[in-house]
């Protein structure tokens, strides 16, 4: 792009507030802010004989504008603004200020800086963090601090209404009138599993998956632990919001009052307090209820239940809020074991997570959090080894919380053992100071979530006794021996004490495994001496495995606490579940060494793209194509495809099978992988080829780099090969399997079948890579069995400073998510409806005649039948509007279906409406007709001086008839909103 700033003195701008041409006000691209709000530069000759300015044009690719504070630009080549080739235009109400709405589809103008600005404006000035793309996506920008309010009980039960109604009533836009907020997300997925599936079978709904995703730092943990929060206590709350109806009633409010006069006598609460007490308990609110108090101080036996007093609660309520307890207390624990500290983020989740909750619904209003179900996979268990202090990085908040821990609690973990000191950890990281993550009050919380799911005793005291080895190897140190040059001793020996004590096996043994190594031939075996730094590695790989094998066990114990056939109250072998699962998939990441662990974090990231792209967009468009729509270009040039990326990386000759045939040789590595790479795919003759050249790595050993949907990353292929064979030799698996703790003897139960495996040479299949792939396929075959929503989560900024965007960072995060391509596209088409759904439910609106109705019916049996009836449905339709012309203003009709642009759904329920309250008004009118013509026949038979008294004792008819409309309306409107069911914005 070719700008200039030219000399303002003597041109004669005119003021940008003199201008009232909608079409001067552009956005206009920067490098500095990507894009940034402009006017239309005119002359003050011009102005004089002109009421509408003119923009000077020198030739038909120069444009002067106007920036802020009156600096003059000049757009020399417009051929910078593809597709167009014009500036984007803005929207000029708000003058040089973005006018913001809660939902995009709502812009008046559609493009890259729009969006730009309105999440700008609404996050710097609003502290407005969360936007709706479409009825499937939403945007939330990270603030970097805590927003009072915006999670707030009240906030709750306040999105908790709008969707607590009978699943089975589509509501039209209801929820839309709503701020956009995580509770949205939320409700609309438990609204989804209790509606029905399209073919009609009332047992059978759909299970939803919210898909949180974003870049490291975004706020994806966060945001699914505030979805997954809301979700476990949604039942809570849709009970709170019916009894604060109740109690609001004001028919209910007279029988409470005399209730609480009477009870009041009795010394006992009325029923309206006992209401309110219960809402405040659902709600989490304060209240005069006994609330069950727990022994704080840490406890390796079972904590004591504390009296909990009057108990209000019927057993079934009781039950369900312990799951629901049990449930939420997961956060806290696997946070502690799987979060750490990065340089970009305080608290960033260093494994992805799928939970599903599964739901109960015991009747057609009535729901139950029956328990969850949770995996995880690619846990950064490198990072307790590989954390130095030069870094601004640091190893899992358990390790902090552990130091943190007062010292009776740690006498407590080492009873049993000759040393009673905890003692240090060299893999800490930059120095810390205790935090909401890694304090003592943190320590508490993860204690507390340890009973709640039944661990405690001997196994509470394995796993924290775990955490000792795994610190204690890493305080391991080796030095060459000085007998055998190529051998290894280790030279800190009173670590060396302390591992042997917590572990259970001999010095001679521990030490044994970690300096030799056991080489078997078809004959015979060989004791092979380790080097220091081959050493210091097995040493690595088996505190990994500990903790890796930590991890895994905690989550088997919660998924076994929280399991709905073991725990819930009504489960039986008949009873079915509806699931709401929650992904909370790591982002894509960039750093300046990218390693293995990065390579597979963004091979996730690529097919989460492509699901979303393939599922979302190009169905879109395909289902256009489909219907013989015409497609408008902005449209179909927006998605970014990357089916060549997952080629490369998980085809027959990808990145994937290459380096398990490199790790099946004996003598792989990792530079021989990476030649592999490049004799596969360096001669593509595609014009922007997936691999990066080799020359841009000055034909390094070891580097390659990718071209990634989100970027091109460069990656170092050091330990590749050792990584992706994640094997431990069997003289530390023998040691594993030697001792007494439940968590290390885990370590040698699950790699006994893997060496098994090994033996027969069968090492094919069983690479990390090639496990995590297969994982993958299994979360991708789960999420397209269900229904789908998206939360795209935004980092403002490389800083982390709240309150500020950086808009090159935004916009990239904007195009790497597919997020202006869901946002067109739902822009032009809000919602798509078959013929017979759209005419059946608005053919009142076209004739209030029989002969409309039938010949609507004959129209839809027609369509049923493959006839080609879209002329005649288009006619339909602009009756139906009110219009002669221009029907492509409102809808486009398909061969079978109509797509609806936004608001033409809502104008449609309004007129409907309309025609109802007329129905009814006119319903009234021939009533109260009848109803007086009757009473005058009555009082007619009847001599004068009795007419008086009939009209005193028979009847209180004239009341009854002044309250008579109202619930006759009522019921009219019932009467014809249920005939057909109302249809909604969704697909």
């Amino acid at each position: 792009m070719n700008e200039e700033v030219p000399e303002a003195d003597g041109i004669g701008y005119s003021h940008p507030e003199k201008i009232d041409d909608p079409s001067a006000f552009v956005y206009i691209k920067d490098e500095l802010d990507g894009w940034i709000p402009a006017i239309k530069a005119r002359t003050q000759g011009d102005l004089e004989k002109e009421k509408t300015p003119i923009t000077i044009e020198k030739d038909e690719d120069r444009v002067d504008v106007i920036c802020n504070q009156d600096e003059v630009r000049m757009i020399n080549n417009l051929k910078d603004y593809l597709p167009s080739c014009q500036l984007p235009l803005r929207d000029s109400s708000g003058g040089l200020h973005q006018t913001i709405v809660d939902d995009l589809r709502n812009l008046t103008y559609i493009h890259e800086p729009s969006v730009l600005y309105n999440t700008k404006e609404r996050y710097e000035s609003h502290d407005l963090i969360y936007s709706r793309v479409n009825d499937r996506v939403w945007m939330t920008v990270n603030p970097l601090r805590w927003i009072d309010g915006l999670y707030s009980p009240e906030k709750k039960m306040l999105y908790t209404k709008q969707f607590s109604t009978d699943p089975k009533e589509k509501d039209s836009g209801k929820g839309l009138s709503m701020p956009p907020h995580l509770y949205e997300v939320s409700s609309l997925a438990m609204k989804q599993i209790q509606s029905e599936i399209p073919d009609g079978e009332d047992s059978d709904f759909l299970d939803q998956t919210i898909v949180v995703s974003g870049e490291g730092g975004s706020g994806k943990t966060v945001a699914s632990q505030i979805l997954m929060t809301h979700l476990a206590t949604y039942s809570q709350h849709s009970r709170a919001y019916k009894l604060f109806e109740k109690v609001a009633n004001e028919e209910n409010k007279e029988t409470i009052e005399d209730e609480s006069k009477v009870n009041s006598a009795k010394g006992t609460s009325s029923m309206f307090q006992k209401a309110l007490d219960q809402i405040h308990y659902y709600l989490g609110l304060t209240s005069d209820r006994s609330q069950n108090t727990q022994d704080d101080s840490f406890r390796l036996d079972t904590p004591i239940q504390m009296s909990k007093g009057d108990d209000v609660e019927p057993e079934d309520v009781k039950e369900n809020n312990l799951i629901v307890q049990r449930v939420l207390d997961i956060n806290p624990l696997l946070e502690a074991f799987g979060n750490a500290k990065t340089a970009h983020n305080e608290n960033s989740s260093r494994f992805s997570r799928h939970c599903k909750l599964h739901f109960h619904f015991k009747s057609k209003n009535s729901c139950n959090l029956a328990g969850s179900s949770q995996s995880t996979f690619l846990l950064e268990k490198s990072r307790v080894v590989n954390i130095k202090d030069d870094t601004l990085e640091r190893n899992f908040h358990i390790f902090y919380q552990l130091m943190a821990a007062p010292d009776a609690d740690k006498e407590k973990i080492r009873t049993g053992l000759s040393n009673k000191s905890i003692g240090s950890f060299k893999n800490m990281g930059c120095s810390y100071e205790g935090d909401s993550h890694t304090s003592g009050d943190a320590w508490k919380r993860t204690m507390s979530a340890l009973h709640a799911i039944n661990v405690h005793g001997s196994e509470l005291q394995d796993v924290l006794l775990s955490l000792l080895i795994v610190m204690h190897l890493g305080n391991l140190t080796f030095e060459t021996d000085p007998i055998n040059p190529e051998g290894s001793v280790i030279s800190s020996m009173n670590e060396l004490h302390e591992v042997a004590d917590i572990l259970g096996a001999t010095i001679a043994d521990i030490e044994h495994c970690l300096t030799y190594k056991t080489v078997k031939t078809a004959l015979d075996q060989y004791l092979v001496p380790l080097t220091k730094t081959a050493a210091k590695a097995t040493c690595d790989a088996l505190a990994k495995e500990i903790y890796s094998a930590l991890f895994d066990w905690l989550l088997q114990r919660v998924n076994e606490a929280t399991s709905p056939e073991k725990n819930y109250i009504y489960a039986s072998d008949d009873t079915k579940y509806r699931t709401i699962s929650i992904l909370d998939l790591f982002g894509f990441e960039n750093n300046v060494n990218n390693g293995f662990e990065t390579l597979l974090m963004n091979h996730a990231n690529e097919r989460l793209q492509n699901y979303f792209t393939k599922k979302f967009v190009d169905s879109t468009l395909n289902d256009f194509i489909d219907q013989e729509l015409e497609l408008d270009s902005a449209i179909s040039g927006y998605h970014n495809y990357n089916d060549d990326v997952l080629n490369l990386l998980e085809g027959k000759m990808g990145l994937n099978a290459l380096l398990d045939e490199e790790c099946i040789r004996p003598k792989g590595c990792d530079a021989g992988f990476v030649n592999k790479i490049y004799a596969a795919h360096g001669s593509q003759g595609k014009k922007t080829p997936p691999l990066i050249k080799k020359k841009r790595y000055n034909f390094s050993k070891t580097l390659f780099g990718i071209s990634h949907f989100a970027g091109i990353v460069d990656y170092d292929a050091e330990t590749f090969v050792e990584k992706n064979r994640d094997n431990l030799s069997e003289d530390v698996l023998s040691v594993a399997g030697k001792s007494s703790n439940k968590v290390v003897n885990a370590v040698y139960e699950s790699r006994e079948e893997f060496v098994s495996k090994k033996r027969q040479g069968h090492l094919m299949g069983k690479s990390l890579w090639t496990k995590f792939t297969r994982q993958i396929n299994r979360l991708f075959a789960d999420i397209e069995s269900s229904g789908t929503f998206y939360v795209r989560c935004f980092l403002p900024n490389k800083t982390q400073s709240p309150g500020k965007i950086d808009n090159i960072h935004l916009i990239n995060q904007m195009n790497q998510s597919g997020l202006l391509s869901a946002l067109q596209i739902s822009k032009t088409f809000a919602s798509q409806h078959k013929y017979e759904d759209i005419l059946q439910r608005f053919w009142p609106i076209i004739s209030r005649n029989s002969s409309a109705e039938i010949y609507i019916k004959n129209i839809v049996a027609l369509s049923n039948s493959s006839e080609d009836v879209k002329s005649d449905v288009q006619q339909l339709i602009m009756s139906m509007l009110g219009i002669k012309s221009g029907v492509e203003r409102f809808c486009a009709i398909g061969k079978s279906k109509i797509y609806l642009k936004a608001g033409t759904l809502e104008q449609l329920e309004r007129d409907l409406e309309k025609f109802h309250m007329l129905c009814a008004i006119k319903i009234q009118r021939v009533y109260r007709k009848h109803l007086f013509s009757r009473k005058a026949r009555y009082s007619l038979l009847l001599p004068i001086s009795l007419r008086p008294i009939f009209h005193s004792i028979n009847g209180v008819w004239l009341p009854s008839l002044l309250n008579l409309p109202a619930t006759l309306c009522n019921s009219v409107l019932e009467m014809l909103r249920g005939s057909v069911p109302r249809l909604t914005n969704g697909n």
